[in-house]
């Protein structure tokens, strides 16, 4: 028997199978971090919501968790697309978007016995903020930002240590962006923190309700599925499985 047709067709086989199938797309997150400051990974969230457009439009996605910041510069170096971005003035100059997978509520934390009025950016000014590192809001809260209207100290993802910093008098707000749309819902969320209702206060109305999107450099867009990416979430958003997500 002549073997050579025979493996001849079972690599053919075998390299249009691999042709068929498309190298995962690399997408980078921010990883969470537990009260011990170690990391845990990517969020619940962030993992139900990459299985669910896998689902929806057959991109296979290898997530990839850094430190915010870190995972920030590595899509600034065009290293891959990141998933958690708000739109601003600086980073449109950069990146392409995709439509909005949801919006985050940017919520106000402040301690229960030094309470002020927040209606506005502009209220914060002279006061010392407290921001999950790495963080870039819109385009309102940068300017104030970049005019010196509060400061603005970057800290941990870590919850406990924040709310401890916070008690401890050095800072006088923290923003936390969550997804939970009730003070309530928040509150039960922030008590398997450290957050005691006893000592500090979640504003009723959040500072900012900013659209969030995956973002991949201008210039690496060629070969990216935005399209289909697109469909996909536009049939999540259309359908509400975002919100069940």
């Amino acid at each position: 028997m002549n073997r050579r047709p025979f493996l001849f067709i079972c690599l053919a086989a075998a390299f249009s199978i691999a042709r068929a199938k498309p190298a995962p797309v690399p997408l980078l997150v921010a990883e969470q971090l537990d009260s011990n400051g170690k990391s845990t990974g990517a969020s619940a969230l962030t993992r139900r919501t990459v299985a669910y457009l896998t689902l929806q439009s057959g991109i296979e996605f290898e997530v990839r968790p850094y430190p915010w910041r870190r995972a920030l510069m590595l899509a600034e170096e065009g290293q891959a697309a990141i998933s958690g971005l708000s739109k601003n003035a600086e980073r449109e100059k950069i990146f392409a978007f995709s439509h909005p997978l949801y919006s985050t509520h940017v919520w106000m934390v402040v301690p229960n016995d030094r309470q002020f009025s927040i209606a506005s950016i502009k209220d914060l000014a002279g006061k010392r903020v407290s921001l999950f590192q790495g963080s870039l809001l819109n385009s309102e809260f940068e300017k104030a930002r970049e005019e010196g209207l509060f400061v603005v100290e970057d800290d941990p993802n870590n919850l406990h240590i924040r709310f401890a910093k916070l008690l401890a008098g050095r800072c006088d707000v923290m923003l936390v962006d969550n997804r939970n749309l009730s003070v309530s819902e928040l509150t039960t969320h922030f008590m398997k923190f450290g957050f005691n209702p006893d000592l500090l206060h979640v504003i009723e109305r959040p500072l900012i309700v900013d659209p969030i999107h995956i973002g991949i450099l201008k210039s690496k867009i060629d070969g990216f599925p935005m399209d289909a990416l697109n469909k996909a979430i536009d049939i999540g958003r259309k359908a509400g499985e975002f919100d069940r997500v």
